[in-house]
């Protein structure tokens, strides 16, 4: 299995890496030993964890978790997504 993975530049916010194989998935909140798991993980030929490799965020929350969109946006949209 032959895979890519690059930085998607996200050093203010986490360390990232995106990477690309039968999947295209990316990997946030990474240490050294962390990307090394990452990297040891795909050479062995497994599907990585995506997403924090921390354990302490969920998906793309901060630490408070989620705080904002509870709700459907009310509008107005810019356009008719039905009949796009």
């Amino acid at each position: 299995m032959r895979v890519s993975c690059g930085c998607v530049c996200e050093c203010v916010r986490v360390c990232a890496l995106t990477c690309w194989g039968p999947w295209v998935d990316a990997q946030e909140d990474l240490t050294p030993e962390s990307t090394v798991a990452l990297l040891e993980t795909l050479k062995a030929g497994k599907t990585p964890k995506v997403g924090p490799q921390t354990g302490g965020r969920k998906n793309c929350e901060g630490p408070q978790g989620k705080t904002t969109l509870f709700a459907a946006p009310a509008g107005p949209f810019c356009r008719d997504l039905e009949t796009a």
